[in-house]
């Protein structure tokens, strides 16, 4: 076993242990041939990594809290962007109505809407 895996191995039976004797589970005496030393070594490596999971588990909170309000502010601007283009498709098909109208009303009054490129007029249908 390497140096992390008997650390980590430590911990969990120290993390067990700790946990039994405060449940009140098991008496000082049973903890085995552990000596008094070893299991204050357990407890001291058990608060330190404690504390280090309290500080990834704050670090971990803190930057949901702000993905979160990140995720509200750009959910709040996809909503208003798609309400800005459906107001613009509405407005798109006004003016293509409105345009299909002009060019009924020009056909019945005989213009020809084709503009002549060469002079820029607007040509009579025969």
């Amino acid at each position: 076993m390497d140096s992390i895996t008997k650390d980590l191995w430590w911990l969990v039976i120290g993390n067990v242990q700790i946990g039994r004797r405060v449940e009140g589970e098991v008496e000082d005496d049973q903890f085995g041939e552990m000596g008094g030393s070893e299991n204050l070594k357990l407890q001291a490596l058990a608060a330190e990594h404690g504390e280090k999971i309290e500080t990834v588990n704050r670090e971990r909170k803190f930057q949901q809290q702000n993905a979160g309000n990140e995720l509200n502010v750009l959910s709040a601007q996809w909503r208003e962007l798609c309400l800005k283009n459906i107001e613009i498709q509405e407005a798109c098909v006004k003016i293509e109505s409105h345009l299909e109208e002009l060019r009924k009303e020009a056909a019945e009054r005989g213009w020809n809407l084709d503009v002549n490129m060469e002079n820029g007029s607007l040509g009579y249908v025969k």
